[in-house]
């Protein structure tokens, strides 16, 4: 997001201030002398710092130097400097999707010259509350988009995002109406059903749910499954792509699968180096596990259930972010909703970014940088970053205002 002009090897190198700028303020601001920390950096040089808590120093090198991993609700993420979510790289030709009829989200054409322009800034200056990030504050871009599944340029952050945020919403709305938690899984299709129509998929995807024990779900389609993934400057690719059309689903079980979970017979599925999820238990039993292998001799379909979640917006942002759709529809046609959870009439509220510093969580507002690096806007340069934490002070003065406001020196 911000560029600053460092020598290497005779030549200017850009760095965002977020990698090294960033380290040496908040060092500089919690007043840290005694050296003895290395950080490292992700255009793989390193510095030392001074002696700072454990804590602080790991948080230095993964935040600053950039961070992959899979985040607590067991998504394979990105983490931006900031801990937003970045989307992953779709290594897959058009061409090749077209081949078995179907498109993926983002592969399709830009609607008009406002998508994805850049509008404002926005953040919080409550830098009194950051105890973690000390003398930090989080800033985020915002731009328009235009919420449509097929835009190169906004179909992540417009309607991913759009539909993740009502999919958590009405998924925790009715939990508490039911009294019920939430499941989250993956249902693969028979070969038999793959020339099938759209309706016929979902509609049998949802009755071999049923027989599973299931009364009502969300259904992700995904016409194709990736083999490899990989990271390249920072960002999540997915490779290696052939035809298998499964889907994904949030929903709730007439029964709980704790019974299962819960079970020393059992092993998850996901939680134990992806191995897939087995039941050791020799005698009958009746729970979703044996069922659901029963089952599968009869209607071929594959059915795993995925570790506990205790939010669902990553998730179902995640798994948007890959889905699929027929060549030729009209409406791009992603997540369905079957059983009791639809046609439920669910409040719902927009989404609002705040402070991720726990002793703060306030919600952002519009700011203002009068300080000394290049703002980044465009979110096609190589420096651009939506979401990274930022010096609030610079050579002794506020660099970060809120709009209408003015913050004495």
């Amino acid at each position: 997001m911000v560029v600053g002009n460092f020598k290497r090897n005779g030549a200017v190198l850009g760095l965002k201030v977020s990698d090294r700028v960033l380290a040496d303020n908040a060092l500089r601001v919690a007043g840290i002398e005694k050296p003895s920390v290395v950080v490292h950096f992700k255009d793989g040089s390193f510095k030392e710092y001074p002696k700072s808590p454990k804590e602080f120093s790991d948080f230095l090198s993964s935040v600053f130097g950039g961070d992959r991993r899979l985040d607590n609700f067991g998504e394979r993420v990105v983490m931006g400097s900031s801990g937003g979510f970045v989307p992953p790289v779709l290594d897959v030709s058009d061409s090749f999707c077209r081949k078995f009829g179907y498109e993926l989200v983002g592969h399709g054409y830009r609607l008009n010259a406002d998508c994805d322009a850049f509008v404002k800034k926005i953040g919080c200056p409550n830098v009194e509350s950051h105890t973690e990030h000390v003398g930090l504050i989080p800033i985020h871009m915002v731009h328009h988009h235009c919420n449509n599944y097929r835009c190169p340029d906004c179909y992540f952050w417009g309607a991913c995002v759009r539909e993740a945020q009502h999919i958590d919403q009405r998924l925790l709305w009715l939990a508490e109406k039911f009294g019920k938690s939430v499941e989250v899984g993956m249902i693969s299709l028979p070969k038999s059903l793959y020339d099938a129509s759209e309706e016929v998929k979902r509609k049998w995807s949802f009755l071999a749910l049923m027989a599973r024990g299931f009364e009502g779900v969300n259904l992700i389609g995904h016409p194709f499954r990736y083999k490899s993934s990989y990271f390249v400057d920072g960002k999540f690719h997915l490779a290696d792509w052939y035809y298998a059309y499964h889907y994904h689903f949030c929903g709730f079980m007439k029964e709980s699968y704790s019974r299962c979970r819960d079970c020393s017979d059992f092993v998850q599925w996901y939680s134990h180096g992806n191995v897939n999820s087995r039941c050791n238990r020799v005698c009958h039993c009746d729970g979703f596990e044996q069922l659901t292998r029963r089952l599968r001799l009869k209607d071929g379909f594959v059915v795993r259930i995925f570790d506990k979640r205790e939010s669902f917006f990553n998730t179902a942002a995640y798994e948007l972010s890959h889905a699929g759709f027929k060549i030729g529809a009209k409406r791009v046609h992603v997540s369905t909703w079957f059983g009791s959870c639809k046609g439920v009439k669910v409040p719902y509220v927009r989404r609002k970014l705040v402070c991720s510093e726990l002793e703060c969580k306030r919600e952002f507002v519009t700011l203002r940088y009068s300080g000394k690096y290049v703002i980044v806007t465009n979110s096609k340069s190589p420096f651009y970053e939506r979401d990274s934490w930022m010096p609030y002070m610079e050579d002794g003065k506020v660099a970060w205002n809120e709009v209408g406001v003015t913050i004495g020196e």
